[in-house]
């Protein structure tokens, strides 16, 4: 994955296994090796920072920062149920996919609550991504595809590299590398970021214009399934969509070096 922050949850079972093994690993490390390690806790966070990086001195405040934005975000989701988590600050990318085979600078093992971040420059440290990838497994189930995982973690960002995501959106029309919602569902593209903003631009339009409770049945349903969500079709609901990013509020000239050297966040 070419320095995006983008994660690929846990559910996938090839990914699962290496990630089991490989996290079993690393809370043995954590424990044995303490003097590696600064760790601190909140009610409902466990933080450990490797030596060296940028969250070894600060992690009472990050817990903080922590504890307001699984708040947050469990009230975009509508629910009331905070989970307990683990956060594993690392130092560099390397590290990361060595304990969970896959290369990227953010990681959520749903199942185990764990999140595992890249705290290295010039990285951003994606805690309302990771979180809501956490929180929406956990309280939800697994989704029925891929790109409402994944749309719904960056739509938690609310933005990406300070653009409007119906900007970026409507930016990636106009370059033509949209992609129909059947590709997205069939074939998600995780080493691209375009696919992510793509999803994430359509879960806002779902959540803004038909509610929570809609985006919900639509994770648990399926892309297939709008008639019985929201009473129109598939395409109907995609020219919706499309027809809304071409708002000319959301013409905004991108420039994409800083999302695709920092992320979103």
């Amino acid at each position: 994955m070419k320095n995006l922050l983008y994660t690929l949850s846990s559910s996938n079972m090839y990914w699962m296994l290496l990630f089991f093994s490989s996290c079993d690993g690393l809370q043995t490390a954590s424990s044995t090796k303490a003097n590696d390690w600064t760790r601190d806790s909140t009610a409902h966070f466990i933080m450990y920072a490797q030596q060296g990086v940028r969250s070894e001195k600060n992690l009472k405040e990050i817990g903080q920062q922590l504890e307001y934005t699984q708040g947050d975000l469990l009230h975009m989701l509508n629910e009331r149920t905070p989970q307990r988590l683990q956060v594993y600050f690392l130092k560099d990318r390397e590290t990361l996919t060595s304990y969970t085979g896959f290369p990227a600078n953010g990681y959520t093992d749903t199942e185990k609550g764990i999140i595992y971040l890249v705290d290295k420059a010039p990285f951003n440290l994606a805690f309302r991504h990771e979180i809501m990838h956490a929180l929406s497994w956990r309280l939800w189930g697994p989704p029925q595809a891929y790109w409402l995982s994944e749309g719904i973690a960056v739509f938690a960002s609310g933005a990406c590299g300070g653009y409007p995501l119906h900007a970026l959106a409507q930016t990636i029309q106009q370059e033509g590398k949209l992609v129909s919602f059947q590709s997205l569902t069939d074939t998600f593209d995780f080493k691209a970021v375009e696919p992510n903003l793509q999803a994430a631009s359509m879960v806002k339009y779902i959540y803004d214009t038909y509610g929570v409770a809609k985006l919900k049945r639509f994770w648990k349903t399926g892309w297939q399934n709008t008639g019985q969500v929201i009473g129109i079709s598939p395409d109907e609901l995609q020219k919706e969509w499309l027809d809304y990013i071409k708002q000319p509020e959301y013409h905004i000239a991108v420039n994409w070096d800083n999302i695709h050297t920092s992320g979103c966040e």
